[in-house]
């Protein structure tokens, strides 16, 4: 019996034969009712007890009718007892579930109240930018936290009710109170989730057709924006269907975003190696013209540098390799405006700083943005002289191409590139302005009107490629 404490008493009285035996099971399956482990099984207990007392009025021994009688009264008594402990406990369970359907009816009567202690939506910048209603989901979010809460107090009471043994009439009242206050919160919480999935899948479909085929941002910007939608989708709490519609888009979004940027780089380098080429052609023709130009006359020496001049224009040539070449056509025309002394004096400083950040130039190219800047800072010019623009510019653009580069972008990291970008075009700006009051306020020669001329053109060029940047 001991091994099998749910055998049902019918089974057990099977196995004896005599009365006395019989009356000895009965017994024994009644107190294994009351030990029974986690709750007593009062029900089984009374069944066995009224199954007992027929047998007391068989034929059995007045020794073993006196012995089983005591141990009989003795179960009873201690039924009896464990039934008020029993009864106490449900009438202290019963009050304390009451008071806490009491707490929770009166904490929906003050609903308006609790909503203002709620905590705010935690968004981070990027989640502001993105949402077009923040307000909308701030209401909503703290709304549905409340109501996520109270359905979860119902929730744990129904548990508590299961397992506190009460009468079953209790029971139902408890549950029933339970239920209609269900009632109130589940259809306001369902309605807010399906508000905040649509509004969540429209802004992730804007945010989508906002860029398109062609993105309006750099591509580890995107990427930061598509993180941010997928832990708004996790932090929002909206429908499973909305979780999966806007996860699906947001992935596919990326997918193509991908694509593009392969695109991208596959043209940058076509570019690049066009530019290259370029760079060959005009190098060998200048080659050429700096061989010839001691022997050719003022005149056909003007007309060949303009020519040069002209070719470049036509030609796709990165910016700082139109600086390099600019650079070597100036010095260049120098030598037939500058008379040849019989002594060829000392370089002054500042042609020799010009040659310095030249020859700079050329060098780092194909550098990292840590080894121009510390070439900018070993250089013996004024870092705020214009002569150090062309290496400046090299800084920004080498700073921007290791930024794209990378895998993960901190954000401090993009605001900093933006800052110096914004720098850079209003120094730029700057010098176009000197630019055009020079062009404007003096007679200038042909060469000087046509070198101005350029640098106004090149600088124009550079401030449109900040602002794409």
């Amino acid at each position: 019996m001991s091994e099998e404490p749910q055998i049902s008493l019918t089974e057990a009285l099977k196995t004896a034969k005599e009365p006395e035996d019989q009356l000895k099971v009965a017994l024994d399956f009644m107190r294994l009712a009351l030990n029974q482990e986690g709750s007593p099984r009062l029900r089984d207990f009374w069944d066995a007890k009224a199954a007992c007392l027929p047998l007391f009025k068989g034929r059995i021994s007045p020794t073993a009718r006196t012995y089983f009688w005591d141990e009989f009264i003795e179960l009873s008594n201690e039924a009896r007892k464990l039934k008020e402990v029993l009864d106490e406990q449900s009438v202290f369970a019963s009050e304390q579930i009451d008071l806490a359907i009491q707490a929770l009816e009166s904490d929906l009567c003050r609903f308006d109240e609790m909503l203002g202690q709620m905590k705010s939506l935690d968004l981070s910048k990027e989640a502001v930018e993105l949402l077009s209603d923040v307000d909308f989901y701030n209401a909503h979010f703290k709304e549905l936290s409340l109501l996520t809460s109270l359905s979860s107090r119902i929730g744990s009471l129904k548990q508590e009710v299961i397992k506190t043994s009460m009468r079953v009439r209790q029971k139902g009242r408890i549950f029933e109170k339970l239920h209609q206050l269900r009632e109130q919160i589940l259809p306001r919480r369902k309605k807010i989730i399906e508000a905040l999935g649509t509004a969540f899948v429209s802004d992730v479909e804007a945010m989508i057709k906002r860029h398109g085929n062609k993105p309006c941002k750099p591509f580890y910007a995107l990427r930061e924006e598509i993180k941010t939608m997928q832990e708004l989708s996790k932090t929002l709490n909206i429908s499973t269907d909305a979780f999966i519609k806007t996860r699906e888009m947001l992935s596919q979004f990326w997918d193509n975003i991908r694509l593009l940027d392969k695109d991208r780089k596959k043209v940058l380098g076509e570019k690049k190696q066009f530019q290259k080429e370029n760079l060959g052609a005009v190098t060998a023709k200048l080659d050429t013209l700096e061989k010839e130009y001691e022997s050719l006359s003022k005149d056909e020496a003007k007309k060949r540098t303009a020519e040069m001049y002209s070719y470049m224009r036509e030609l796709d040539l990165h910016r700082d390799s139109v600086v390099q070449l600019k650079t070597r056509l100036k010095n260049l025309e120098q030598t037939k405006t500058t008379p040849k002394p019989e002594e060829e004096p000392i370089q002054p400083k500042v042609d020799t700083d010009l040659m310095q950040v030249e020859e700079a130039i050329v060098a780092l190219q194909e550098s990292s943005s840590a080894e121009t800047q510390d070439k900018i800072e070993a250089m013996d010019i004024e870092k705020t002289d214009p002569m150090l623009d062309p290496l400046h510019d090299l800084l920004l653009e080498q700073k921007q191409g290791e930024l794209l580069a990378k895998e993960e972008v901190l954000v401090s990291e993009v605001e900093e590139l933006i800052n110096e970008r914004a720098m850079q075009k209003k120094r730029i700006q700057e010098r176009l302005e000197t630019l055009r009051k020079t062009a404007g306020a003096y007679s200038l020669d042909f060469e000087r009107s046509m070198q101005i001329d350029e640098e106004i053109k090149a600088k124009k060029i550079l401030v449109k490629k900040i602002e794409s940047a």
